[in-house]
């Protein structure tokens, strides 16, 4: 790694930008001084669900008993991140309560991943990265908004550590292409263990399956280039995704459950995937020995062939794994969630915001890949890891078009690139500026600046054209916080109703189990949640509530854009006349304090059991 004190000035730098971000209210932790905020649903739910392992045990049960209550939800999350943060509250739990330790390594669990980000970064860049053109790396891996909000204060979900490990998978390949050649001959630890970590980024969410497309993608076209060593990287690196995939699934799942597919879970799928890499490597292996694939353009036909061999295979034993994810949902359900999540969005400049953020997150990329392209012709020695950027670049641009979730993998590898460009630009201003050839400086100056900057200045002419100004703060309109304590206690077993998004945070804060939960698993809930809000004054709502064995309902008058919209089109529904105050017999409107019931409509359930 470079030296101690420089690594430690990256990791004072995260800490600022962190900082920063709070003061900003970027980040809701704060949220009026209470630290009581996390960024979204996911982040009660995650910690609720730790809660659950922590006081019921039952490290093979993946069914959250709190939402889509009261019969529970069999979420798609897995164990890493739960482990993660089960070791972190329980060391908490030396000085305070279980549930307290739990709360404050959860707001602090973002940025200490992105201080572990440092010399993970340190170690896969010291070949080709002096000290200063690190900490500009570091710099710039803190600027881009694309990483940063996957390590805010209050965010504690999966998307924090799926990046820790794809930039240690980086790391790892990146570090080994800059060895010398006769290093690189022995035995590829360094891509094997890549390949664990890979593995391990699918086990804590299946999303890493697209990250591992990009990066396989990349080693097989430095096999396609140059052959030779480059078949036994690869060899190595798919050795050690399979064996972790295969780890991952004997861990995760209980041995009833071996055989079990699942697709948005760690399940022998994913292990088939692998081992069928594996063994076309292995096919590959045998290929070559017999003196095939001397040219890239039949190692191209071959690597090809054995693509299509594996998928044809894959396809026709696991039915249903090219299918989109989304494919056989509820269509309730797709327009109440999937409809309005920004994450899962196409991500194309077709709007003025969208426009901004396109500017934000994909222009460095841009910048990166040009580079890439120009270091490529330049310097001979540095084809490899260029020809890596380039691929990895292109994968996850695909992916952040078709979603906007892929926009953070994008900008981490494109930090790479793009601080080598950078660099490059400051060290041609200061040669040309010593030559005194200030014509030639100014240019190369002028250069720096939009590489360097071009992105937030493009972002800043749009705020100032199109949009009109721009809120930074990301302040939650319901502060659940100033309601819990008039909700009614529950009782055990007694459930509570309100707009889907905010189910988690309001069971977080009552103690209720909810029965909404923003989750594609999550159909029974979401269907039962909006059958009610939907529901005219009848038997069909209080039986349903009956059967859900409500307690309360609450209800934030700045509504979900989902349910806004539904209520909008059932405005004689439970919903619509709760916000107006327009209850059943069997709800009774519980008072609110004048500065709550402007925000606020809150009923407790009067039915019989």
């Amino acid at each position: 790694m470079h030296p101690k004190r420089v690594v430690a000035v990256g990791v004072l730098w995260i800490a600022t930008v962190h900082a920063a971000l709070l003061l900003l209210e970027v980040s809701p932790a704060r949220n009026g001084g209470a630290w009581d905020t996390f960024w979204d649903p996911d982040c009660y739910t995650r910690l609720m669900r730790v809660q659950q392992l922590h006081e019921l045990g039952g490290w093979y049960d993946p069914v959250m008993r709190r939402i889509n209550a009261p019969y529970g939800l069999a979420l798609h999350w897995t164990r890493p991140v739960d482990l993660l943060l089960l070791l972190g509250a329980w060391l908490g739990s030396l000085f305070t309560d279980f549930r307290s330790a739990l709360h404050g390594w959860g707001m602090l669990f973002g940025p200490f991943l992105h201080a572990l980000c440092v010399p993970i970064l340190s170690y896969g860049t010291r070949p080709f990265l002096s000290g200063r053109a690190f900490l500009l790396a570091v710099f710039l891996f803190g600027m881009q908004r694309g990483i940063s909000y996957d390590f805010l204060v209050g965010v504690v979900d999966h998307h924090g550590p799926r990046q820790v490990l794809l930039l240690a998978v980086l790391a790892l390949l990146l570090r080994h292409m800059s060895e010398p050649p006769a290093e690189r001959r022995r035995l590829p630890l360094l891509p094997f263990a890549a390949g664990c970590a890979g593995g391990l980024m699918v086990w804590t969410t299946a999303e890493g399956m697209v990250a591992l497309l990009g990066l396989f993608s990349a080693l097989a076209l430095l096999w396609v280039w140059q052959g030779g060593e480059r078949l036994r990287e690869l060899t190595a690196f798919a050795f050690g995704v399979a064996g972790m995939a295969v780890v991952a699934v004997l861990l995760e799942r209980p041995p009833a459950d071996w055989l079990s597919v699942e697709f948005d879970r760690i399940s022998v799928g994913h292990a088939a995937v692998f081992l069928a890499a594996l063994l076309s490597c292995g096919a590959l292996w045998l290929l070559a020995r017999r003196g095939l694939g001397r040219t890239p353009l039949h190692r191209l036909g071959l690597g090809l062939g054995a693509a299509a061999a594996s998928a044809l295979a894959l396809a026709a034993g696991l039915p249903g794994l090219f299918a989109h994810p989304y494919a056989a949902l509820d269509p309730l359900v797709r327009e109440a969630l999937i409809e309005v999540i920004p994450a899962d969005q196409r991500f194309l400049p077709t709007s003025p915001m969208l426009a901004f953020n396109f500017a934000l997150e994909v222009i460095p990329a841009l910048w990166g890949a040009a580079f890439a392209v120009f270091w490529w012709v330049r310097k001979p020695g540095a084809r490899p890891r260029q020809l890596f950027f380039l691929v990895c670049l292109a994968v996850f641009a695909a992916y952040a078009v078709l979603a906007y979730r892929g926009l953070p993998m994008l900008a981490l590898v494109a930090v790479l690139p793009w601080t080598e460009a950078v660099a490059h630009l400051a060290e041609r201003v200061r040669l040309q500026l010593r030559g005194f050839r200030p014509a030639a400086a100014a240019g190369a100056a002028t250069a720096l600046v939009l590489v360097s900057a071009g992105h937030w200045l493009t972002a800043g002419a749009i705020v100032w054209l199109r949009l009109g100004g721009l809120e930074l703060k990301n302040l939650p309109s319901c502060r659940y916080g100033d309601v819990a304590p008039f909700v009614p206690p529950p009782r055990h077993g007694e459930t509570l109703l309100t707009d889907v998004f905010a189910s988690p945070e309001v069971a977080y804060r009552t103690g209720y189990a909810a029965l909404g939960g923003p989750y594609h698993r999550n159909a029974s809930g979401v269907r039962d949640s909006y059958r009610l809000f939907a529901a005219p004054d009848g038997p069909e709502a209080s039986s349903l509530a009956r059967d859900r064995r409500l307690r309360a309902v609450l209800l934030c008058k700045t509504l979900s854009p989902g349910l806004f919209a539904y209520l909008r089109r059932n405005r004689d529904g439970l919903g619509a006349r709760l916000l107006d105050g327009r209850p059943p017999v069997w709800l009774r409107r519980v008072e609110l304090p004048p500065s709550l019931s402007s925000r606020f409509a809150l009923y407790e359930v009067t039915l019989e059991r």
